[in-house]
């Protein structure tokens, strides 16, 4: 059974929209986090999630973001979700700060359904963008990450509204993350506290053929 994390936006800096028209960020002065079309202005969510910890070598098996619908809207909305290429995300402060910060390779299209005033919905998968900043990383520690979904042609006036922690903290984007660790040998020895050299010696093999029998990497050798 893998292990669940959870972690809500929790400033007002770390829930923002940008505004590809007139290259700007709104930080923090409205109520909404705008995605998709506003009457021709590209707007992309940004989300920033701090303290986050996920163990070196695991798997993602799952990662999602869910967010509280501000208002309804029903019209065709297209999202890609990417993640900052990082593991210390500053908070957003303009748009050239942002339009800078490198993305993920990996990324996630989501075209939300329908959406009622106050329901929760979950993004698409994120698992591989999640699963590329850990591995990149070598794990994350306390680590503070962004995630981005921008507009992707949605239609004129086309947008799904957040709602944003200034108003309503309580139901600020929920990041969760669940992830299984690794069985295999060198990491047994992590959780017990001894090293991967010191299995090899019990094992009578060198500790590069335990690596390579249980397809990990040597941990505290």
């Amino acid at each position: 059974m893998g292990t669940t994390i959870t972690k809500r936006v929790a400033a007002s800096a770390d829930d923002v929209y940008s505004q590809i028209s007139d290259s700007s960020i709104n930080n923090g002065d409205w109520s909404g986090v705008v995605m998709g079309d506003f009457n021709g202005r590209g707007c992309g969510g940004l989300f920033r999630f701090t303290g986050i910890t996920v163990p070196a070598g695991v798997t993602i098996d799952a990662a999602k973001v869910t967010l509280t619908a501000y208002q309804a809207s029903s019209s065709d909305v297209y999202l890609r979700i990417w993640g900052e290429q990082s593991n210390a995300a500053a908070t957003f402060s303009s748009w050239s700060d942002y339009i800078t910060r490198a993305k993920t390779t990996a990324f996630a299209d989501w075209t939300p359904t329908a959406w009622n005033s106050g329901t929760t919905y979950d993004s698409a998968d994120i698992k591989a963008i999640i699963q590329e900043l850990v591995n990149d990383y070598g794990g994350l520690a306390a680590a503070n990450i962004a995630i981005f979904m921008l507009n992707n042609s949605s239609a004129w006036a086309s947008r799904r509204d957040v709602k944003a922690y200034q108003d309503f903290p309580a139901d600020a984007a929920l990041l969760s993350i669940t992830y299984t660790e690794s069985t295999g040998w060198a990491n047994i020895a992590k959780t017990q506290g001894i090293t991967a050299t010191d299995l090899a010696k019990f094992k009578g093999i060198a500790v590069a053929d335990i690596a390579k029998v249980n397809g990990v990497a040597v941990i505290n050798a």
